[in-house]
């Protein structure tokens, strides 16, 4: 039996924690990608920090279904050892807060390179990465993520591969695709084996020019709420549950003002949308 587990990201409904709490309260969502609260980023929390958070939550009724860490948001071309050390504090912390999954990229390529050329130190680090987090419990999402390696469906499918770890996983994010000018469609088809998370945002196509090999962009970081753009949603979200999905789908609204003045309101209207789209396909 199928089941989609609502969460979603709450820094965008405010940035103190309790504001946070208080939006999936108001929204009915149980669950939190816990990505930054009071002015830090979740990799930047202590411990002890991190378990604080935790157990207000908990105090709350609100489980954490990933941290959506920034890990491999870096250039590929940075020094990595740094960042393989950070990664190492945010799977303690993971552990700590009781969080099944962490949200990570696979590092920015230079603007005008060929992301092939780096392809060998992409999955290197990648699997660095997976040989340290061994052992922890805590699986890996790697999230399709614009001007990264992993920006498009085939380089996806390429890292899932190459890692071939089954704590190494997919978010699927329906409007980062479009944004790099894919058909979802295809890219859907492509990684639906790999799938073990899923981003609820969505973005709609322009006639802009070609971005590097990536096809149609859309013009800036416009993003609409689910269902709303040209991401397929509906159509993709049903087929996983047909096929017996069981796993977290976040709301991510990442909305302008025209969906509210307030981050509560921009939060609200990505929520509903989300809630809406989800009981059409759940009981329809």
């Amino acid at each position: 039996m199928s089941t989609f587990i609502l969460s979603a990201f709450a820094d965008e409904g405010g940035d103190a924690l309790e504001q946070q709490i208080r939006v999936l309260e108001q929204y009915g969502i149980g669950f939190v990608e816990f990505r930054s609260a009071d002015g830090k980023n979740i990799s930047q929390y202590t411990l002890k920090e991190g378990a604080e958070a935790a157990q207000k939550l908990r105090d709350r009724g609100i489980g954490i279904s990933a941290l959506g860490s920034p890990i491999g948001k870096i250039f590929i071309t940075d020094d990595f050892a740094p960042h393989l050390k950070e990664f190492r504090h945010v799977v303690e912390l993971a552990q700590e807060m009781e969080a099944p999954y962490i949200r990570m990229f696979s590092f920015y390529t230079p603007d005008g390179a060929d992301p092939a050329a780096y392809r060998g130190q992409v999955i290197d680090q990648l699997g660095q990465m997976v040989d340290a987090a061994a052992g922890s419990g805590i699986t890996l999402l790697h999230e399709n993520e614009k001007g990264i390696y992993g920006d498009i469906p085939e380089r996806c499918l390429d890292i899932l591969t190459a890692i071939d770890s089954p704590m190494f996983r997919a978010t699927y994010d329906f409007s980062n695709f479009v944004q790099c000018g894919v058909d979802n469609d295809a890219a859907y088809a492509m990684l639906k084996p790999y799938i073990e998370y899923v981003h609820l945002k969505d973005s709609v196509y322009s006639d802009g020019p070609a971005q590097r090999d990536l096809g149609r962009q859309v013009t800036g970081n416009v993003h609409r709420p689910i269902g709303l753009g040209d991401g397929k949603v509906e159509k993709i979200l049903t087929d996983l549950w047909h096929s017996g999905f069981e796993g977290f789908v976040s709301v991510e609204p990442h909305l302008g003002e025209e969906y509210g003045e307030t981050s509560e309101a921009r939060f609200g209207a990505a929520a509903s949308a989300a809630k809406s789209l989800l009981d059409r396909v759940t009981k329809g």
